[in-house]
């Protein structure tokens, strides 16, 4: 009888062990790409969903982005975009659309490949914002915990 309770409680700590390690692990391979501070970002709300942009602005606060301001798009966009208004080769959309990427869950467990915002190059050296994040209908995908308050 001592046997197997020592058993059962030896494979109760290999279980809570492996547990542990693979909820690090888990965490290190969902963290996030370094952020570009240095970036000034513009959101535009093209999803037609009211004040979605300033949910979405709140929320890359939050994250630690530098957004300056938001404003309404006249067209309806189904996917978020990521336009870089000051670097031609587009370098300056690419980071911000790696650091909002999101990896799909199976079960609760990251599976598959990274998926990022579209990019795409505007350039427009009246403005002195780098980066403009469209928001299309798909927007809850990269900002999960951005609300539109009414």
């Amino acid at each position: 009888m001592k046997q197997l309770i020592g058993l059962i409680t030896a494979c109760l700590v290999l279980v809570a062990v492996t547990g542990s390690i693979l909820v690090r692990l888990l965490r290190w391979y969902e963290m996030p790409s370094s952020i570009p501070r240095h970036l000034k970002l513009e959101v535009t709300n093209g999803c037609g969903q009211p004040r979605a942009g300033d949910a979405v602005m709140k929320d890359l606060q939050r994250r630690g982005f530098n957004v300056f301001r938001t404003k309404n798009s006249a067209h309806h966009y189904t996917r978020t975009t990521v336009v870089d208004l000051c670097d031609p080769t587009g370098a300056n959309a690419h980071a911000v659309a790696q650091a909002l990427g999101v990896r799909p869950k199976v079960i609760g467990i990251p599976a598959g490949k990274l998926l990022t915002p579209a990019v795409t190059v505007q350039l427009d050296s009246s403005l002195y914002l780098d980066v403009r994040v469209v928001i299309g209908e798909d927007f809850k995908r990269f900002f999960p915990s951005a609300f539109p308050l009414y």
